[in-house]
This record gives structure tokens, C-alpha cells and sequence, in this order.
């Protein structure tokens, strides 16, 4: 359960990073 836990905080952190770079990409 606690890893469960900590896999999908990763996930979440990740996606807004991966989201991030996709924009910093696309506006520079």
C-alpha cells in the first residue's frame, strides 16, 4: 500500500514536469 502510494505521487510529479518541458519546448 505505501508503495503504491509513493508510485502514483511519482506519477503525478512526472507528468507535470513532462507537461512542462513539452511547453518550455513549444513557447522557446
Amino acid at each position: 500500500m505505501k508503495n503504491d502510494k509513493t508510485h502514483n505521487y511519482l506519477v503525478k510529479h512526472n507528468t507535470i514536469f513532462y507537461i512542462g518541458m513539452i511547453f518550455s519546448t513549444t513557447f522557446v
